[in-house]
């Protein structure tokens, strides 16, 4: 069944190449061999030695009774189904080649077909339809069917490559058209006979009624086997090479007759989603709504190409323009949702369709240069719809000359999604087809049509209030699941966000290559993951290692086609996911996968809730400038893309368009791609991105990352996160340019020696200032230096610690530079944290002294650590201890992590490269002893020491407020601009909220 040579007991079924389709297979051959096992079994359990563990005894199957399955059956709710479609059905089949060996002869192939004939009931299969009546189904018996009727062979010896498969392509077009499932004539056989000492084909041409994917597997196995009974057989019959059959599809259908009418299946009835039929009309007609959304967005915004979706095409030949024109009309008037209008009545929009004979679509023509033709196309698909007056669909013929033309199609949204454009190419070709033989296009209704899906889909949710409902039941889901989700996660941008977007964008386009892409391919099997969940999780990692945290909300599409009757229709179908990535904890790759995986699943279990409503239920802060609940979108697309349109005369070639546009801050989309032969040549992919937020460079150089990461993630997946590197080859060799120069690490280049060459230098230079308080250089070198001394007093000096638990304010200062003067390290305390983690902080730290006041000491948890309060004028006689010297690998200070992983880890930082930063700071960010640096960050984080040195060790002036004042908003809007603040250090995306208010 796999295709290798051994299995051992701990094999993974998986991960040996085993798939979903193989595991129903697996299952079967299981209880032929009298044990019971589930395909979810194998999907668990997944290695021989675990399935083994959880099989039945079931006992050996028998074989089926002779006559037990053959003679009239019930139709099973699909035939039935089937059978019951207006017009003809005799055509409907699937079809397989099989190689046959060289040498293989007539007599052979038809005994060998004959032989499987008999094997297979459903192969003997006679559907009828009498008028008025249900339809009936009858497998004949055995030998009933002649082989030889149902066999023709075709002579290709001595053709080419493509002559043979056009010898083919006819011959299973004549055999299709043979079929006659009335008259038990389900199976057609054509052998292409390549001659004696070449390898022919067999096709096989069943109707679909006999005949589904699983099938063919089962059917290839057959045919090889009853070729090597027929060609190996002392009778040459080889009637006892095939296993009698231990079921049969009478005995399935009846079975599935009488248990559809069980009590037991009738309860389970309002667990089915209703049929999707045409539904009675009001008066308004609301919208779907995916539509109430673009609607209100082309309300907000005002008319854009935003939500444009152009589609251009290269025609080359004698083109027909008034055919196509016709054409065109037609397409209108087969799909409702391209000939409606969303006008407001009562603040309320709704939906107008109308009438085909009533549709107007100008066929704008317009004769361009070849050189103006790019920027034509742009033109022509990025003008704005009126999709309140006018209708969603733009269509625009750019002539070349006589025999080249390019069509340019643009339709807004509202009215359409990506799967849409596979029917219309398809409708659309049909429809000029006819129209060039001046004929009308002959195709069967659609049975439903947009509008019955907008008022099919709020019958399928039901009401909200009742808890019962599907929307009731997966909003508790989705509430739960996206609890606490980040507003907005941070990604390096460029630039700020500006409050009124106009989503401009451009296209990034990179690859995996065929060997990257069979890793990604490889671990999805392995893992029980899909390819997209491993997209998934490396595009996360790579986010959270650019600062965007531990908790990764990303967008998704799903098609929302969930029933067969959306295949053909145009329209929006589309639901958007959010899904919600933890990495917390430093998993490895292939545990986060696992994490990924199990959220996944429960989401496209709620998949029916429509994003809008879950934004109106999870009620984020509102912002324009940035998408509700995620701003990173992943698209895989998995299907290979039909020809664009098929016109009789005509050469047809897809042309991209760059409309312009990015609805999100990133949008990543890859494509697995295949060669001729249908093997996996790698994986294109793309990445949309605000060209307001990002330079192309950033973007390029997140993409690198991305396939860094998912490369090596892939060939090695049991690595904790942290220890891939995602660092590019340009971007190594620039951080070894910057880390290049002068060491400093003599006794010159701790903070206080660094602080005090500024305080000689300009002592009466401000050096930070607080609400009420400027302390200047030599102030605060003095300040500092009596602290210190009180601190040597006590016999404090370096290798020992002090905790700091004051108020924001300049005496902060003065404490954090005294406690360094005196050669320890600071353990910065801040008050608001909560009480065990700053009781764990001094716990572990162990400090010898506690520098805080009265006021702050009394929000602080127990200690036995001793106090010493600011100020104290007890303690500040002056004395001559001073402290011993000071080294650069000696302390400064002690920050504290997170927590991620459950208590909070101390890390010693000393005064090396303290130097080497505040000389970064002065070349990079320009400080200068004019600069006013803002003292924004928590003294516990480590961001604070990086503001320290930026303005003490550059002469420029620290400034220093209440928490309160520092909050994104007003307040910290008019600290900005009161105090002159030059420099800022923020989190891209606070930073950009900042900006804009100031």
């Amino acid at each position: 069944m796999l295709r290798t040579p051994a299995v051992r007991t701990d094999d993974d079924f998986f991960a040996l190449g085993g798939d979903s389709i193989l595991s129903i297979q697996l299952v079967s051959r299981v209880r032929e061999a009298g044990l019971g096992v589930t395909p979810r079994d194998v999907f668990v359990h997944r290695t021989p030695e675990a399935i083994a563990a959880v099989a039945t005894e079931l006992g050996r199957a028998a074989a089926v009774p002779a006559g037990q399955g053959t003679g009239q059956m019930p139709p099973t709710p699909i035939a039935a189904w089937f059978l019951e479609r207006p017009g003809t059905t005799d055509g409907y089949n699937q079809s397989g080649v099989l190689r046959t060996p060289a040498g293989a002869y007539e007599d052979a192939l038809v005994a060998t077909l004959q032989l499987v004939l008999d094997q297979h009931d459903m192969l003997r299969l006679r559907a009828t339809r009498p008028a008025g009546g249900a339809p009936v189904l009858e497998a004949l018996p055995p030998g009933s069917v002649r082989a030889r009727d149902r066999f023709t062979r075709v002579d290709v010896a001595g053709l080419d490559g493509d002559a043979v498969r056009a010898a083919v392509t006819e011959a299973g077009e004549q055999a299709r058209r043979r079929l006659r499932p009335a008259h038990g004539e389900v199976v057609e056989a054509v052998w292409c006979d390549a001659g004696p000492r070449a390898r022919g084909r067999l096709l096989l041409v069943v109707h679909h009624l006999a005949v589904d994917a699983v099938s063919w597997r089962i059917l290839a196995t057959d045919v090889a086997a009853a070729w090597q009974a027929v060609t190996e057989a002392p009778d040459a019959t080889g009637r006892a090479a095939l296993p009698a059959p231990t079921t049969s599809y009478r005995q399935w259908a009846r079975l599935l007759a009488t248990q559809a009418h069980e009590p037991s299946r009738e309860s389970e009835l309002p667990l089915w989603q209703p049929l999707w039929q045409p539904q009675e009309r009001p008066d308004l007609l609301p919208l779907s709504y995916a539509q109430q959304r673009l609607w209100f967005l082309h309300r907000l915004e005002g008319p854009s190409a935003t939500y444009n979706i152009p589609f251009a095409l290269r025609l080359d030949g004698p083109l027909d323009a008034e055919a196509l024109r016709r054409a065109l009309h037609d397409v209108l008037g087969r799909h409702a949702a391209l000939r409606t209008v969303f006008p407001e009545h009562d603040s309320r929009p709704h939906q107008r369709i109308t009438a085909p004979d009533d549709v107007r679509l100008p066929l704008a023509v317009e004769t361009v240069d070849e050189d103006r033709l790019p920027a034509r196309i742009a033109a022509a698909a990025t003008a704005p719809i009126d999709i309140e007056h006018r209708l969603p669909l733009r269509a625009t013929l750019l002539r070349l000359d006589d025999t080249a033309h390019v069509l340019v199609l643009a339709i807004h949204h509202i009215a359409a999604d990506g799967s849409s454009l596979a029917p219309f190419a398809r409708d659309l070709g049909a429809a000029y087809r006819a129209r060039v033989r001046a004929g009308a296009p002959q195709w069967t209704d659609l049975p439903v049509d947009y509008a019955d899906h907008t008022l099919w889909q709020r019958r399928l949710l039901g009401d909200e209030s009742d808890p019962d409902s599907l929307v009731a039941r997966q909003l508790v889901h989705w509430k739960d699941a996206l609890d606490g989700l980040p507003e907005m996660i941070e990604l390096p941008w460029d630039r700020s966000r500006p409050a009124a977007p106009r989503h401009t964008g451009a296209t990034h386009d990179f690859a995996l290559d065929p060997a990257t892409a069979r890793q990604v391919a490889d671990l999805a099997r392995t893992s029980g993951c899909s390819v997209f969940m491993v997209l998934q999780a490396a595009l996360s990692v790579v986010l959270s290692r650019h600062g965007a945290g531990d908790d990764i909300p990303l967008g998704t599409a799903v098609a929302g086609r969930t029933d067969e009757a959306a295949a053909d229709l145009v329209g929006l179908f589309v639901n958007t996911l959010v899904l919600r990535t933890d990495l917390t904890g430093d998993p490895t790759f292939l545990e986060l996968l696992h994490r990924v995986k199990e959220f996944d699943l429960s989401a496209y279990a709620h998949q029916d809730v429509p994003f809008e409503r879950l934004v109106e239920l999870l009620n984020p802060a509102r912002s324009q400038n940035h998408h509700p609940l995620f701003q990173t979108m992943l698209i895989l697309q998995n299907h290979t893309p039909a020809a664009p349109v098929d016109l009789p005369g005509v050469t047809t070639r897809g042309i991209p368009v760059d409309p312009g546009v990015s609805k999100f801050d990133l949008s990543f989309t890859f494509t697995e791609t295949y060669d001729d032969d249908g093997t996996p040549s790698g994986m294109r992919a793309a990445v949309d991105y605000a060209t307001e937020l990002f330079d192309a460079s950033t973007v390029r150089d997140l993409a690198g990352r991305l396939v860094l990461l998912i490369t090596a993630a892939t060939a090695d997946p049991d690595r904790p996160l942290s220890t891939y590197d995602v660092l590019t080859a340009a971007e190594r060799d620039r951080l070894t340019a910057w880390g290049t120069g002068p060491a400093d690490d003599g006794p010159g280049s701790t903070v206080p020696a660094l602080f005090e060459q500024w305080a000689r230098r300009t002592p009466d230079a401000p050096a930070v200032r607080d609400a009420g308080t400027t302390l200047t250089y030599g102030e605060l070198d003095s300040r500092a230096d009596a602290l210190a001394r009180r601190l040597a007093a006590r016999g404090i000096g370096p290798e020992d610690r002090v905790a700091v638990a004051l108020p924001r304010t300049a005496e902060l200062v003065v404490a954090l530079l005294g406690i360094l003067k005196a050669g320890a390290a600071y353990v910065p305390l801040d008050p608001d944290y909560p009480a065990r983690r700053l009781s764990h902080m001094l716990d572990d730290s162990r400090p010898r002294l506690l520098l805080t006041t009265p006021a702050v000491r009394s929000r602080l948890p127990e200690t036995s650590v001793p106090c010493l309060y600011a100020g104290d004028h007890e303690d500040s006689a002056p004395t001559s201890a001073y402290p011993p010297a000071l080294l650069p690998a000696h302390p400064a200070y002690v920050i504290y992590t997170s927590g991620s992983t459950g208590r909070p880890k101390g890390v010693v930082v000393t005064h090396r490269g303290a130097g080497a930063m505040a000389r970064t700071q002065r070349e990079r960010l320009r400080v200068t002893p004019g600069s006013r640096v803002l003292h924004m960050a928590s003294v516990s984080f480590d961001a604070a020491f990086w503001e320290l040195c930026m303005g003490l060790l550059s002469g420029a002036c620290l400034e220093i407020d209440e928490r309160e004042a520092l909050l994104p908003g007003p307040a910290l809007a008019a600290l900005v601009r009161e105090r002159g603040v030059t420099h800022l250090t923020r989190s891209p995306g606070r930073s950009s909220r900042t900006t804009a208010q100031a």
